[in-house]
């Protein structure tokens, strides 16, 4: 369904303009080279929208009270472009029609005009004449229409009930999703961790959008370091996208809390890009490796982040350090940072 401006016309850019224009200018002022000149294909595409409507109400006056003669009022409808006659001709053909399109489509309109109650029992009409993954979809919006009109609690007990019948299903993946995107908002992050850990694995549409969640929650918990590899998690999957744009912000928020005092560190590593170095330490944080810092240093031209243990007051204390991270199979190098640094 087109979106649509409730009680307001939609008027085509071209008629627009002439309006505009003379309304600027005195009659008679109007100069020839102001007039728009409409393109072949403009020209085209009116004709052919006005000839498609005029096929529409034919098939629907000559077949009424059929199944054809309803799917082409059901089309023409959905060609309008008027928000109050569009309630006024689609309620009516869901009352005659028994398909669910009609209910769906009036159900889909009142959500989309912010009427999230009526959209809820819209849905729930759809609902009830659909079966299988559509009657899901159906249900599924009607939670969100709940959500919309402030029944958090009925909305969340509908999505969960959701998910459990169609679990694995593209429906059942996002009424769980919708689910646990609701209890965290409610503020209810371990309500919304448990509700989201089974959508962590595998591939779907809603994958990286529950790992977000998952790390949010986790962090709103106070649960860093496992926030922390769920954002890692994202760094890797799919990098440059928006979760793992929030990924980063988070990750170079952490390394700014940390101090990096003068001293003596081992270097186990360096990156040329700040992402690459972030997500290292990420993902080697929890592995017991010790106390890992970003530094930050120009090299011949460049700028570098080397990741480093540390700090240690004495060489010998970080040369004892490096040999017991050699003997887990990390090489690394001693480096003495000064207070310049």
């Amino acid at each position: 369904m087109p979106e649509v401006e409730h009680g307001l016309r939609a008027i085509p850019s071209f008629l627009l303009s002439i309006l505009i224009a003379s309304a600027t200018l005195p009659a008679g002022e109007l100069r020839a080279e102001e007039v728009p000149v409409l393109s072949a294909g403009e020209i085209r595409a009116e004709t052919e929208e006005e000839r498609l409507r005029a096929e529409l109400r034919r098939i629907a006056d000559a077949n009424r009270g059929t199944e054809r003669g309803y799917e082409a009022r059901f089309e023409l409808i959905e060609m309008e472009r008027e928000g109050e006659s569009y309630l006024r001709q689609m309620e009516a053909l869901a009352g005659e029609w028994p398909d669910p399109r009609a209910w769906f489509a009036l159900a889909r309109y009142r959500y989309l005009v912010g009427a999230y109650r009526a959209a809820a029992e819209d849905f729930q009409k759809a609902a009830d004449r659909l079966s299988g993954e559509r009657r899901y979809e159906a249900r599924c919006w009607r939670g969100v229409s709940l959500l919309g009109a402030g029944e958090e609690r009925a909305a969340i007990s509908l999505l969960r009930e959701v998910a459990e019948e169609a679990s694995g299903s593209p429906a059942g993946t996002r009424a769980r999703f919708l689910a646990a995107q609701a209890e965290y908002g409610a503020g209810r992050p371990e309500a919304a961790l448990r509700t989201v850990e089974p959508l962590l694995e595998g591939e779907h549409d809603y994958l990286l959008p529950s790992l977000l969640l998952s790390a949010r929650a986790l962090e709103q918990q106070g649960e860093t370091g496992r926030a922390r590899e769920r954002y890692a998690a994202l760094l890797d999957r799919s990098p440059g996208s928006v979760e793992a744009e929030e990924a980063l912000r988070f990750l170079r928020a952490e390394e700014k809390k940390k101090e990096s005092p003068a001293g003596f560190y081992v270097q186990i590593a360096s990156f040329e890009v700040e992402e690459n170095a972030l997500r290292f330490v990420a993902e080697r944080s929890e592995e017991g490796v010790g106390a890992l810092r970003i530094h930050t240093e120009e090299k011949e031209g460049r700028t570098l982040y080397p990741v480093r243990v540390g700090p240690f007051d004495t060489s010998e204390e970080a040369e004892e350090a490096k040999r017991r991270m050699d003997a887990q199979g990390i090489e690394g190098i001693v480096h003495e940072v000064s207070e310049e640094e």
